[in-house]
């Protein structure tokens, strides 16, 4: 079964892959074998219907809503702008019988991973995220807002991170993570 295929697949089935996948510690492989079709059509499928929840729950918010938070985190740290902090969540899980050594990360246990298995990077993920892709087609970071993460991203228009202290930090630079570290 391929992507075409996809679309062929009843909404009914696709709702119980989803909450099988969401519910179970399964590859998409032991999946696709449960609902009668490849690993790819699941993990597909499954990307779709979590998707569409996805969409239809969360929403980016509007000005008025973004005015408060900038002016919480700048209360609260002294940086302003900051919109939101952005992070990996590293969900556990039992360690999968098929290819544990995808699913176990740089923490020392094994997670879940929503896209493809393996030990990705924080930047990666960003970058591969749907957010990313509408953060830079649609503009949704306002001018003089931003988000911050640490230091495993890269610093961006829209996304600020702590200066990296290679034994040279100004005192400025250091000050500035501190307010930094404060809102994480």
């Amino acid at each position: 079964m391929d992507r075409r295929e996809y679309y062929i697949i009843p909404f009914q089935k696709q709702v119980t892959l989803t909450i099988w996948i969401l519910a179970k510690s399964e590859s998409c492989l032991a999946v696709g074998d449960r609902f009668g079709m490849s690993a790819s059509s699941a993990h597909y499928c499954f990307q779709n219907m979590f998707a569409s929840l996805i969409d239809t729950y969360i929403k980016w918010p509007n000005a008025a809503y973004i005015e408060n938070i900038t002016d919480e985190f700048e209360t609260r740290s002294g940086i302003p702008g900051v919109i939101d902090i952005i992070d990996t969540y590293h969900i556990p899980m039992m360690q999968p019988h098929y290819n544990a050594v995808d699913y176990y990360n740089r923490k020392g246990f094994h997670n879940v991973y929503i896209g493809a298995p393996g030990r990705v990077h924080d930047a990666r993920v960003l970058r591969n995220s749907p957010l990313y892709k509408n953060i830079m087609n649609h503009n949704l970071i306002l001018p003089d807002t931003h988000l911050i993460g640490d230091s495993a991203y890269p610093l961006s228009t829209f996304l600020l991170v702590p200066f990296k202290d290679n034994d040279h930090i100004t005192v400025e630079q250091m000050r500035y993570n501190t307010k930094f570290s404060s809102i994480q």
